[in-house]
């Protein structure tokens, strides 16, 4: 499983969206669409005007996408790869699945 995040610098969405990513240790790739050409147009193929874009590719599935910050789909990813080499052990101390808005 892929997981990429389509950022911009300075951007609070963007930001929180890989400080949650980060507290559940999903593995994931940032490509910053101010410095990389090839990340805007991946943006603009699907359609968004806002960042962040978080793509996740699955081997077996069509892949998955959405547009800013949106705990209710980054605690479904969670949910989704628990089992998967996705993700690092998670921290006890957590206790919950639930992304702190």
């Amino acid at each position: 499983m892929h997981v990429g995040v389509y950022t911009s610098p300075g951007s609070l969405a963007c930001h929180r969206t890989k400080k949650a990513l980060d507290r559940y240790g999903v593995h994931y790739e940032v490509y910053d669409v101010t410095e990389d050409a090839a990340a805007a147009r991946m943006v603009q193929s699907l359609g968004y005007s806002e960042l962040p874009v978080v793509y996740v590719r699955d081997t077996l599935a069509e892949p998955e996408h959405w547009c800013g910050y949106r705990p209710e789909e980054i605690n479904e990813l969670v949910r989704f790869a628990a089992d998967t080499a996705l993700f690092a052990p998670l921290d006890k101390a957590h206790g919950s699945l639930s992304v702190a808005q």
